[in-house]
Formats: C-alpha cells, sequence, structure tokens
C-alpha cells in the first residue's frame, strides 16, 4: 500500500491534516520567483536565466500577466549563455524558515543560443495572465544545468509584464 499523501501537522495545540506540497513548504524548500518588467519594447525579448546547482529544482508554476499582448513564451534547457549579474526576487514562502535558495536566477544574461525547447506557449492579444506551467504541466529541472525562460513582444507595441514562478528544491 502507497504512503499516504497526506500529513498530519500539529500547530497551536490542534491536528491538521496537509498534503504533500503543504509539508514541502513546512520544510522551507518551496520559493517564489517574482519579476517586474516595466517597459519590454516591441519585438524585444525578456530572459529568466535560472542556474541549478546540486539540487533539483522543481518548476510547481509559472504565471505571465502583461498589459497586452501577443507574446511567445519559450524554455529552453542546456542553451550556451554569458551569465548576468542582475537577480529578480526570490523568496521562501516559509516565512520563519532560514532556508536560502541554491537555484541562482538572473534577468541580464546574454548571447543566449542554442538548448533544448520544452517548452513553447502562445499569449494572444486580449489575455492579460497566462498559465504558461500550471498542474498540467511540470518540469523537474536537472542539477548544474542553465534553463532560460524567454518572453518575446510580439505585439508591436511597449508592453508591461510580470511574471511569478513557485519552484521546490531537493538534494
Amino acid at each position: 500500500m502507497p504512503d499516504n499523501p497526506f500529513k498530519i501537522a500539529t500547530g497551536k495545540g490542534r491536528r491538521i491534516s496537509v498534503d504533500s506540497f503543504d509539508i514541502e513548504i513546512q520544510d522551507g524548500r518551496v520559493f517564489k520567483v517574482n519579476n517586474k518588467v516595466a517597459s519590454l519594447g516591441a519585438g524585444n525579448t525578456h530572459t529568466l536565466h535560472i542556474e541549478t546547482s546540486t539540487d533539483y529544482a522543481y518548476i510547481q508554476n509559472l504565471v505571465v500577466s502583461l498589459s497586452d499582448g501577443p507574446v511567445d513564451v519559450v524554455i529552453k534547457e542546456a542553451p550556451t549563455i554569458t551569465t548576468g549579474s542582475t537577480n529578480p526576487t526570490v523568496r521562501n514562502l516559509n516565512r520563519e524558515s532560514t532556508k536560502t535558495p541554491s537555484t541562482n536566477f538572473y534577468t541580464d544574461s546574454t548571447s543566449i543560443t542554442g538548448g533544448t525547447t520544452l517548452e513553447r506557449d502562445f499569449v494572444p492579444t486580449g489575455k492579460d495572465t497566462a498559465f504558461i506551467l500550471s498542474d498540467d504541466t511540470k518540469w523537474i529541472l536537472k542539477p548544474n544545468t542553465d534553463y532560460v525562460i524567454q518572453i518575446v513582444n510580439n505585439s508591436g507595441q511597449i508592453l508591461t509584464l510580470s511574471y511569478k514562478m513557485i519552484y521546490q528544491e531537493h538534494d
């Protein structure tokens, strides 16, 4: 018989049921990456570079919100890349945890070529929020590997966009 996916946690003198994702949050292994791009010019690309460490990174979901469309969102594995130095905001979802992420993120990496396309999605005009990765598609990223999420502005005008990604780390 498989293990019960619901664990029992205690808090403030009571017992509550929580699922395995909640246990990961309690263990301080779940992080949120946010970034806002105030001005993405027509035809330009915004890149989120993900540099995994010796730990596995598991993308739970990726949400892109924008002022208009259309945009393409492409996720690539192991491209050739020049690593940047600007980091987006990364927070541990357990605000009491002292664990910090071992995965690095950059928003100014350059010279991106090649790589294997894992995901390609299109956000049409008039759609202001898109779940690029959600419950139906998740990725476990290889350790010590570069990944990029590229958001390409195909609208012919300047866009404002933001994105958030929830991910877990495991050794």
